[in-house]
């Protein structure tokens, strides 16, 4: 007598190995996908820290080198009310136009834009939307005797402006308290 000394598999062993299979390609393939999912939340929200980074910095950087004018028309270095600050300051030595810009950031319906205008030409540059979902804008002046006020029309700058800013997607930013060059 001759045994076979062969074996196949069955029709429910293959079965079963395919299910087993399966089971295991769509547990990965959930787990990559979840990955994947994670991965363009954490990129979405590092671009808007980012973002917000850029325009708090720019916004620092500008109101810090803001400029009395010495010459023309008598103009005040800096005007703030109720959602809207207006100040002369040149542009970062980055920027291709030099000169001495009216920057102006408003909050209104929902926007916060910077309208820069060349006050050598009278000429503006296109508005900059830097967040199409403010919730609030404020801003904070600190007199020369020290006291903060909601609103600045003196003549001469404030010491320091606090911006408060929220939108819907980043939340309450930081606080951005800014000493004007008159207070360094």
């Amino acid at each position: 007598m001759s045994t076979s000394s062969q074996r196949g598999f069955t029709l429910v062993e293959v079965i079963v190995a395919l299910a087993i299979t399966g089971l295991i390609m769509a547990t990965v393939g959930g787990a990559l996908f979840g990955m994947g999912q994670g991965f363009a939340r954490v990129t979405e929200r590092a671009q808007r820290q980012d973002r917000v980074f850029r325009v708090s910095q720019a916004l620092r950087n500008s109101l810090a080198r803001m400029t009395v004018p010495r010459y023309g028309k008598s103009v005040a270095p800096l005007r703030g009310e109720a959602g809207r600050l207006t100040w002369l300051s040149p542009l970062p030595e980055s920027a291709p136009q030099a000169g001495l810009y009216q920057w102006e950031l408003e909050g209104g319906n929902g926007v916060l834009r910077l309208h820069l205008t060349d006050r050598s030409q009278e000429q503006s540059l296109p508005d900059k939307v830097l967040s199409s979902d403010l919730t609030s804008l404020s801003f904070e002046f600190q007199g020369q005797d020290g006291r903060w006020l909601d609103a600045w029309s003196e003549a001469s700058p404030p010491l320091r402006i606090r911006i408060r800013i929220a939108t819907r997607s980043e939340g309450g930013w930081p606080l951005l308290s800014i000493a004007t060059g008159q207070a360094l």
